[in-house]
């Protein structure tokens, strides 16, 4: 692996960060901390990148191999002849009931026991599971914030001009950056607020958990809680799918207040500068001035309004700091109601595996059970807050039945008595009709015409009831989504 992986301090280095890591600490976080701590330049950086993350996507066929769960020993065997990890593991005959052999699926995916028995009970066949946790993404997903006047084809524009290769992502106001950007939130096009980032897969469960209320009777006064806001990413991608004169109240809630603060600023950075159009940091062939849709939340048949520097975006600031709320979810009074109330569970993460393959060491039986019983609680107490004909909405980013389809069957079998009477949305039934087409619900410019067949995008996404995007059919993490409406 050549001498300068080989060098004590990659070695001690890399010890030392995964001491961390299997302390729980997210590894994208250890490696980052770790890097700031030692000063490290540029060229260390990317080695010690390389070999840490390669590592942590090798880990379990390491531990399969030695037994101990020792960084010292995991280290060193990383760093032997590959050519042992082909070979069939020689172990004590006591241990080898729990131990897979090498080439085996369970060792080309990297798993531990208890989370493979998981991930089988949520396959139907175990050859589907590699494809779901296997390779890596190379890529970075955005959404545009159509609803401060940007449009994708002005973003896409500016981002091509940095030289970035740009992808038009159907059925969502998305686009794909494939060729990493470390520095992309420090563009002016993104503190103009003309983007998120934000994960395909979160993007369209957004989109169709707001294209189930979009057609209702009510023209306005619609109040929506996020009840695991977290960050507010799926809530600002809410005010990209719904007429905001719709939105009467839009209430963040969460109980960590730290990601609370967060999304506040989030929000309250697109709402500052929106003082006029934004242009971008160097212009493509002459300055370009956005096409501002100012009514966007009061008359889509009118036409797009060009506005000069000196121009406002009709009170978006205003709509947002006297409209959207932050909140803990202890300060949720009993007798507030809400038309749509989003839950964001958290989950083991396992959709995010192409991503985040350190999650497998981190993960056990234990860990997955007491993730489900937060899940029920949370959503028996988000449903309190549901009003009557409302939508409560579940997503997880989980690929685990456990975590999924088995919470919504306990959920329905014992609320009744708690918070009414749900009946599932059966969402397939709920597009089989042309007039829900959910890209067009907005009048979005980007989709209207489009040739694209929203129907049969959605088609593969649809298990049954539920809506499950998995890794590999749209390179992007895996979600699950399930909507209940109260009776």
């Amino acid at each position: 692996m050549g001498e300068a992986a080989n060098s004590l301090w990659l070695s001690e280095s890399l010890v030392t960060m995964l001491e961390r890591v299997i302390a729980n600490m997210p590894a994208d976080k250890v490696f980052f901390e770790y890097c700031a701590e030692k000063n490290l330049g540029s060229k260390k950086r990317r080695v010690l990148s390389d070999h840490f993350f390669r590592m942590l996507r090798e880990y379990w066929q390491i531990v399969f191999t030695i037994g101990p769960r020792e960084p010292e020993l995991i280290v060193k065997q990383f760093f032997t002849n590959y050519a042992q990890l082909q070979k069939v593991c020689v172990v004590a005959p006591s241990d080898s009931s729990s131990r897979p052999t090498a080439g085996s699926l369970q060792w080309r995916v990297n798993m531990p026991n208890d989370l493979w028995v998981e991930f089988l009970r949520s396959f139907s066949s175990p050859e589907e599971i590699p494809h779901e946790v296997l390779g890596r993404q190379t890529h970075i997903d955005i959404r545009v914030n159509s609803f401060a006047g940007f449009s994708k084809s002005f973003v896409m524009r500016h981002l091509c001009a940095k030289g970035m290769i740009v992808k038009d992502l159907p059925f969502t106001n998305g686009l794909r950056l494939t060729k990493r950007m470390a520095g992309i939130v420090r563009l002016p096009l993104y503190k103009q607020g003309a983007f998120e980032l934000q994960d395909w897969g979160s993007q369209i469960v957004t989109k169709i958990a707001a294209a189930s209320i979009a057609d209702t009777s009510r023209a306005e006064g619609l109040r929506i809680l996020d009840y695991c806001a977290g960050a507010g990413g799926k809530s600002l991608a809410l005010l990209d799918n719904l007429p905001m004169i719709r939105i009467e109240e839009l209430v963040l809630a969460d109980i960590n207040e730290a990601r609370l603060a967060n999304a506040q600023r989030r929000f309250y950075r697109i709402a500052a500068t929106q003082s006029g159009p934004q242009t971008a940091d160097e212009p493509v062939d002459k300055p370009l001035v956005e096409e501002r849709f100012c009514d966007k939340w009061q008359d889509h048949s009118r036409k797009p309004v060009r506005l000069d520097s000196k121009s406002n975006c009709c009170g978006l600031e205003h709509y947002i700091r006297e409209n959207v709320s932050f909140r803990h979810v202890d300060s949720l009074q009993p007798n507030e109601t809400f038309g749509l109330v989003l839950v964001d569970a958290p989950c083991s993460g396992t959709g995010t595996l192409i991503r985040n393959p350190w999650l497998t060491i981190q993960l056990d039986k234990a860990q997955i059970h007491q993730d489900q019983r937060t899940q029920l609680e949370i959503l028996q107490k988000a449903a309190k807050f549901v009003v009557e004909g409302g939508v409560l909405v579940y997503i997880t980013c989980s690929l685990l039945k456990s975590e999924n389809a088995d919470v919504i069957e306990l959920f329905l079998r014992n609320n009744y008595f708690v918070n009414g009477a749900f009946e599932l949305i059966d969402i397939p039934q709920l597009y089989s009709e042309p007039r829900k087409n959910p890209s067009e619900l907005r009048g979005n410019p980007d989709f209207r015409g489009s040739s694209y067949s929203w129907q049969k995008f959605l088609s593969p996404l649809m298990s049954g009831k539920y809506v499950r995007i998995f890794p590999s059919a749209l390179e992007t993490s895996g979600f699950f989504m399930a909507m209940l409406r109260k009776l």
